[in-house]
């Protein structure tokens, strides 16, 4: 990453039933709401957009410079700690069967709330193998069939979880592989309404749309 991506003060905004957001394309930048005045009221740094951010600059806001499975550390480093309730509750908020208000669990160090849990995070990259070789803020493939996603959700493991895994009730161990931060995946763009998606908005280097 040459440059730290600055992420919106509202963080997350639900995707709501029956509201505007419906018919909005997250994934083109241009149509971001209120972005036009703001640009030609001069408010917007040259060069600059309000979009969704790309995989790499979402695990980057993510990590906040950690290099473990989680942004956010623990009082004890034993692997049974880690994959503890009492553990996972105080960043992410899963298998509670519904969303939360932003904020109520512990922030990672650039204090961005639930990156993990509460709902899954579009992401501005169509979703694909990494590229083998060494990228320098790379935004994924050129094209695609289903758009990547971040962060997990409320319902824990679901909807790609490994065999063997369940859905809500599960235990935490099987929910574990989906905290992480490197945890990527993928959804239909053109899914209208679905009550464990949601995205937040970058305020980022211009991504010509894909």
């Amino acid at each position: 990453m040459k440059t730290r991506p600055l992420f919106a003060p509202a963080l997350m905004l639900l995707a709501m039933a029956g509201s505007a957001l419906g018919e909005y394309d997250f994934f083109d930048g241009a149509k971001c709401p209120g972005a036009g005045k703001k640009r030609k009221a001069g408010r917007l740094p040259a060069g600059y957009a309000y979009r969704l951010p790309t995989e790499a600059e979402w695990e980057y806001a993510c990590r906040a410079g950690t290099t473990g499975p989680y942004n956010v550390e623990g009082d004890s480093d034993s692997a049974d700690y880690l994959r503890s309730p009492g553990h996972i509750k105080t960043f992410a908020n899963v298998e509670s069967g519904s969303t939360e208000p932003v904020g109520q669990r512990k922030s990672n160090a650039w204090g961005l709330y639930n990156m993990y849990g509460n709902v899954y995070e579009w992401c501005l990259d169509w979703y694909g193998p990494y590229d083998t070789k060494p990228q320098m803020d790379p935004t994924g493939p050129a094209e695609g069939e289903k758009r990547v996603a971040r962060g997990a959700c409320l319902n824990g493991a679901a909807p790609f979880a490994p065999p063997g895994a369940l859905m809500r009730g599960d235990s935490y161990s099987t929910i574990i592989p989906f905290l992480r931060s490197a945890s990527r995946y993928q959804f239909d763009p053109e899914v209208y309404f679905y009550g464990i998606l949601g995205f937040r908005v970058v305020l980022a280097p211009e991504v010509a749309a894909k």
